[in-house]
């Protein structure tokens, strides 16, 4: 009797550690999932934000237009990765010294990486830029 009151204890304390060992394992794998998944929607959200940014101008009043990349800019520079940061510095320096710079490699970065992040395939086709209206200059 006793024998068997030992085993069902035994049983009883293995599974509820058994069971405790399960959980935590699942609570934290829960939360890195969670956190990744954050960490994925605010990264596709500033891509966006910046491409958005980036490409508006033309529909942008010249006031919102610039606070609109100044934005987009100071979040490349904190979230932005090593070649997202290099070729924003290049868009920059060509911003100061001419007042105008190509943006096509930098969208098509922006792009790459929002397609990246959603899980996509890599877009295969050159983009092009359509736009009913004229230019503000």
């Amino acid at each position: 009797m006793q024998e068997t009151l030992v085993t069902a204890l035994l049983a009883l304390v293995s599974a509820a550690i058994g069971g405790g060992i399960v959980a935590l394992v699942n609570h934290l794998l829960t939360g890195r999932r969670e956190r990744e998944s954050k960490r994925r929607e605010l990264i596709v959200r500033y891509l966006i934000e910046t491409y958005d940014a980036i490409a508006a101008p033309s529909f942008l009043d010249p006031k919102d237009e610039v606070q609109a990349i100044e934005r987009a800019v100071d979040r490349i520079q904190l979230l932005g990765d090593s070649e997202l940061l290099k070729l924003t510095k290049v868009f920059c320096d060509d911003l100061k010294s001419t007042g105008q710079s190509d943006t096509s490699e930098l969208m098509k970065y922006v792009r790459s990486q929002v397609r990246r992040e959603l899980g996509l395939l890599p877009a295969s086709q050159d983009f092009t830029i359509l736009r009913f209206h004229e230019l503000k200059e």
